[in-house]
């Protein structure tokens, strides 16, 4: 299997976590390479609308979030949003350090738009 391969993955609101922690595990297991969670998001540039791709990494070290990809202060604010969303929706929360990238670097990204696909990325990958 390639190793630059996308898994997809229709979340059904029933059941839709365990759904996705298959899928996460057999990809892992097929590709054997650590996981990276990506989802696509969109920016607002005057009228125009760019994508953007959250991708979200966990690494070890000193627990905590860096985000990087010319995020404003509102998105840099988001790790705390984040986190508490997280865990008062009864999901764990890694305990590692979290990388989210926003891509591409070139864009400014404003406002909170974003907390609900950095969100998504670390359940994704808590559910590893």
């Amino acid at each position: 299997m390639d190793k630059n391969h996308d898994v997809a993955a229709v979340v059904s609101i029933h059941g839709g976590i365990q759904k996705l922690r298959v899928v996460m595990q057999i990809h892992n297991i097929m590709c054997n390479i650590p996981m990276l969670a990506r989802i696509y998001s969109c920016a607002v540039v005057g009228l125009e609308g760019v994508i953007v791709e959250v991708e979200v990494d966990t690494t070890q070290g000193f627990p905590g979030m860096d985000l990087v990809g010319l995020p404003d202060a509102a998105v840099k604010e988001s790790a705390a949003r984040v986190q508490t969303a997280i865990r008062n929706a009864g999901l764990p929360y890694p305990r590692e350090r979290i990388v989210v990238n926003l891509a591409p670097a070139s864009v400014r990204k404003e406002g909170p738009a974003y907390d609900l696909p950095i969100a998504l990325g670390i359940v994704m990958m808590g559910a590893v």
